[in-house]
């Protein structure tokens, strides 16, 4: 059930809340360089290892920035978090990512969530 409220919010089907606080459609959904953005790929994978997969959604604007769905049961809500492309590489499925801030800096990270908001944590 998660999984397909996921897909609905990617296709604006269902809104979600941006880090903003501002609920909206995916297709309403503006970026930090002011372009609106389409979902190009998307995998499911749990990202805190909280048992329920989270919708990580490349989207199409420029190289591209990831979007992370995420649907909390308990506010039966869906919220989104905006994450660079250089900074969302290489996951894997124990969760671990590799993310970089400039070119010769890289960092194997892990995500966490809390509090409705993001976390990510050098491992």
């Amino acid at each position: 059930e998660s999984k397909e409220i996921l897909i609905n919010a990617m296709n604006s089907k269902q809104t979600f809340i941006a880090e903003s606080g501002e609920e909206m459609l995916f297709n309403e959904y503006v970026l930090p360089n002011e372009k609106t953005t389409a979902a190009d790929k998307y995998t499911f994978v749990d990202l805190d290892k909280g048992g329920v997969e989270e919708l990580a959604v490349l989207t199409t604007a420029d190289y591209g920035e990831y979007i992370v769905f995420r649907y909390e049961e308990v506010s039966e809500k869906v919220y989104g978090y905006l994450i660079g492309i250089r900074a969302f590489q290489e996951v894997k499925t124990d969760r671990s990512f590799r993310g970089s801030s400039r070119a010769d800096s890289h960092s194997y990270l892990e995500m966490e969530f809390a509090d409705n908001k993001m976390q990510i944590k050098t491992m």
